[in-house]
């Protein structure tokens, strides 16, 4: 704004401010003090205050350097690493009262110097006890490099690894969360009755709705559980620095909307910018969570984009520009059981977790559904998505020592015809 202006190095700006209290202590009299301040901006001011007032105005002044200086090291490093978030357009309904009302505002977690990105992943058991596939998830999301935080699943859920959170609730807690937090406790009637799939349209507001538990992550994201984990920081850890969203999977789309969401896996870097993203669409935001429908808000609206106006890709791809966003869609590969149900190949969609180094390596192979020039490579989620109620199947028919020797068993093996089992 001001380009005709020299720049001044953050310490002479220091010294000179410096310069200003010494001169304003030294204009203190017994009577009232005459202050003149001048902004680095180039405007200047005059006022009066009383002396006592003036000496409160010094301390606070000086004492906030020496606080800046001490938690944040040198001045110079710590304003060229700050970020300002720009505020965002809130979604107002003028016939909901009290729809986007802001709360207090909170501080997301900034990184020191030489720290890695740390990364939070929710996933919710609504409707239902947690299922029989899950006690895998949490085998392999112990060694994956991540933290998680598991709503839901009943008042208490076993054997959960270090990394591992629970948040005990149900589908009724969650309607409040979203009335209190979204809609200033007005009643949600119409999503009460809706069948628990309705989850998936929450997701994209986990960060917002439990931000309290997120303060020490730069990422927060939504995981589903039908799924095994591999080495997750490992294939994320280099794109954690330049974007802001990351979807692993990339659908085939249109040109308008490549810059998917994907359900199953998406993460957001965690300031209100990119957490609140779902605030800025003009789609409807209480008449959204207050029906029983399922917008598949999380995606694109639906396979056939019935929905596409409710959706998480719908406000991606308008806020690209105006909020400066960086999405990263596709080119982490994933593994997917989809293509193996017409397939007889007892190896399909196999899937090999090893973790015998105490870190996750998941390997996909996919010999059995064609030529591929790398048929067999390591892969950031294997996803059970079409197998996983045959997989439930064959957990709950497994005798209780087998089961145990699997979830101990260094290397674990998953296939589309045979489920959870040992390498052979």
């Amino acid at each position: 704004r001001h380009s005709g202006r020299k720049k001044v190095s953050t310490k002479k700006k220091e010294g000179d401010f410096r310069g200003h209290l010494r001169n304003v202590s030294a204009q203190l009299t017994n009577s009232t003090a005459r202050v003149h301040m001048t902004s680095q901006l180039g405007g200047g001011s005059a006022f009066s205050m009383p002396p006592a007032r003036v000496a409160t105005a010094v301390f606070a002044a000086v004492s906030l350097i020496v606080i800046v200086r001490t938690l944040d090291g040198p001045t110079t490093a710590s304003v060229q690493s700050m970020r300002i978030e720009p505020e965002i357009q809130l979604d107002v309904e003028p016939r909901s009262p009290g729809v986007g009302r802001h709360l207090k505002a909170y501080t997301p977690h900034r990184r020191k110097g030489g720290e890695k990105a740390r990364v939070v992943l929710f996933t919710a058991i609504f409707g239902q006890a947690a299922p029989a596939f899950f006690p895998y998830f949490l085998k392999s999301a112990e060694f994956s490099g991540a933290d998680y935080i598991v709503l839901g699943g009943g008042s208490y859920l076993p054997h959960l690894p270090p990394n591992v959170r629970h948040i005990p609730m149900d589908w009724k807690d969650m309607i409040n969360l979203l009335s209190e937090k979204l809609f200033a406790g007005n009643k949600l009637p119409g999503i009460r009755y809706a069948k628990p799939y309705k989850t998936i349209d929450t997701k994209p507001l986990f960060g917002y709705l439990f931000r309290e538990l997120i303060t020490e992550y730069d990422f927060w994201g939504h995981i589903d559980n039908d799924m095994i984990l591999g080495n997750i920081t490992e294939f994320l850890d280099p794109l954690l620095d330049h974007y802001d969203i990351i979807t692993p999977n990339q659908q085939d789309c249109e040109d308008k909307d490549c810059d998917r969401t994907w359900g199953p896996f998406t993460i957001y870097r965690n300031v209100p910018r990119i957490t609140e993203l779902f605030r800025t669409g003009d789609y409807g935001l209480y008449t959204t969570f207050n029906s029983g429908t399922t917008f598949f808000f999380d995606e694109w609206g639906g396979s056939k984009r019935n929905y596409y106006d409710r959706s998480m890709t719908n406000i991606i791809n308008k806020q690209l520009k105006p909020l400066r966003i960086r999405h990263y869609s596709g080119g982490i590969p994933v593994g997917w059981d989809g293509e193996c149900v017409k397939s007889d190949d007892p190896r399909c969609s196999e899937c090999v977790l090893s973790t015998e180094t105490g870190e996750n390596l998941l390997t996909w192979n996919r010999s059995a559904t064609g030529t591929f020039e790398y048929p067999f490579y390591p892969v950031i989620l294997c996803h059970f998505q079409v197998g996983k109620k045959e997989t439930s199947r064959k957990i709950t028919d497994l005798a209780l020592i087998d089961s145990e020797a699997l979830l101990s068993a260094p290397v674990l093996v998953w296939t589309f015809k045979k489920g959870f089992h040992l390498p052979e």
